[in-house]
């Protein structure tokens, strides 16, 4: 870790990492503007909350997990974490480097992946893999809901049969490409992995639910089937049932970074149903956390795979204790730097109090559990401006210099020596701006593994404290 991050200025205590838990201070409320993950523009990006009375949902009536995740994985003797397992869990962890394409949805394969491969990742593989703690060069697909069904017509007849990863309407029982992805010689020889991510409702991708699901009733918004009635326990049992599902099918495979689960913005006032519940709609994805947390697979030595919830929103008596206790890790789905009180001064770079931004620097400090970053560059097609706040950095930017980020100086700021540091790293590259591959390349071979400037400022992907 650099001199800067261990030098850097704390404004409050913090809670004993070895307690895994978070006690921050409470959020303020999401906005209805919200933020969007997708290729969409978004209108603004959505405040976040934590806190409140920590109460449970009433999910009685619902379905009781399906299996026992087994007992965390603590330390080896030595005192050293095991292998391959995010400190004080049995979490499989492999911070990444990682590309996120354009192309989302049930298509692509091995050819997709490989040609991935040899455009991004191959050409760096020797100077990122021999690194120490070597870094994963890594590929994000993502899909809808929705893209997971032979035919979306087709409702599962029961909570059993939707959590059966055999029932032959899963797309992956008639055309496997996950699994053909990873067959391909780089996931197989240990130096690549693939990361999921997949969008339950519209701000993570507009219509991405399944049409038996919006056919229920179990949609709202804009227009027709936008958002998910995680309100009610049966809509939020549905997208949970899946999850179960996909994981299950995928959650032992060793070429898996990940599961992302999408934003989940509940969507402005003036859409939701007149029935609508917002402390239990989002109370609703803390009961999806728990059942994955519930029913996750352990591999030969005891491990499960990474959960990752983009952008969480923490209100409604749901808390960063519940993430702790799911073992379900954060992701943030764009880039933002300098923003919600970060790095205002080279004593003092923590964000403001009950932050998104602030829960990430908790998170990475006290190892409460993953972070990363899916890369969408939403923020960077629009040439969001960003006021730098006059910290060192390594371009000599001053206090109020206001400029849209590049791919190096948000490579730099998620980076062990920046301000907001971050397990893993996706850029997406749309060839717009500075977001070319060109770009990404400059970015990481500055501040990636063994990269000229890591030295003195910092590396992505951040090195636990």
């Amino acid at each position: 870790m650099s001199k800067i991050a261990r030098d850097m200025g704390r404004g409050v205590s913090l809670v004993i990492v070895a307690c895994q838990s978070y006690a921050g201070p409470s959020l303020i409320e999401q906005t209805d503007a919200g933020s969007v993950e997708t290729d969409e523009v978004p209108v603004e990006d959505a405040a976040i909350a934590t806190g409140g009375d920590g109460a449970a949902p009433d999910l009685a009536g619902e379905d009781a997990a399906v299996s026992d995740a087994g007992e965390l994985a603590g330390d080896d003797a030595d005192g050293g974490p095991p292998a391959e397992v995010f400190p004080g869990t049995n979490i499989r962890f492999h911070p990444c480097i990682g590309v996120r394409p354009w192309v989302s949805g049930y298509s692509g394969g091995a050819d997709w992946f490989l040609d991935l491969w040899t455009e991004f990742l191959e050409p760096r593989e020797d100077a990122w893999r021999d690194d120490d703690p070597p870094t994963y060069l890594c590929v994000q697909k993502k899909f809808r809901w929705k893209d997971f069904y032979v035919d979306e017509d087709v409702a599962p007849s029961s909570a059993d049969q939707a959590r059966d990863p055999s029932w032959d309407n899963y797309a992956w029982n008639d055309v496997d490409i996950i699994a053909e992805i990873l067959a391909t010689e780089p996931i197989t020889s240990g130096k690549a992995k693939l990361s999921i991510l997949v969008a339950d409702q519209a701000t993570a991708d507009a219509h991405s639910q399944p049409r038996w699901y919006a056919d229920q009733g179990l949609t709202y918004g804009r227009e027709s089937g936008e958002c998910s009635r995680l309100d009610l326990a049966e809509g939020r049992r549905h997208v949970a049932d899946f999850y179960v599902a996909l994981q299950r099918k995928f959650g032992t495979e060793p070429g898996l970074m990940g599961i992302v689960l999408g934003e989940y913005f509940r969507g402005p006032s003036a859409y939701l149903p007149d029935d609508f519940d917002t402390d239990e709609y989002f109370r609703g994805r803390r009961f999806i956390w728990e059942q994955m947390a519930a029913s996750a697979p352990l591999d030969d030595e005891g491990r499960r795979i990474a959960i990752y919830q983009t952008n969480p929103v923490l209100r409604s008596g749901v808390t960063g204790d519940d993430m702790v206790a799911s073992g379900i890790g954060m992701s943030e789905s764009d880039f933002a730097i300098f923003d919600e009180g970060c790095g205002e001064s080279d004593d003092d770079r923590w964000c403001d109090p009950g932050t998104r931004s602030r829960l990430a620097q908790d998170a990475y400090y006290d190892r409460l559990f993953p972070t990363m970053i899916n890369g969408d560059a939403a923020r960077a097609r629009r040439a969001v401006q960003y006021v730098w706040s006059g910290i060192d950095n390594p371009w000599g930017w001053r206090a109020g210099e206001e400029h849209a980020p590049t791919p190096q100086e948000i490579v730099w700021y998620h980076g062990d020596g920046g301000v907001v540091p971050q397990s893993s790293i996706f850029l997406k590259i749309t060839g717009e701006g500075t977001f070319t591959i060109e770009n990404w390349f400059d970015a990481f071979d500055r501040f990636g593994p063994g990269g000229s400037a890591a030295a003195d400022w910092g590396r992505v992907p951040a090195i636990l404290p």
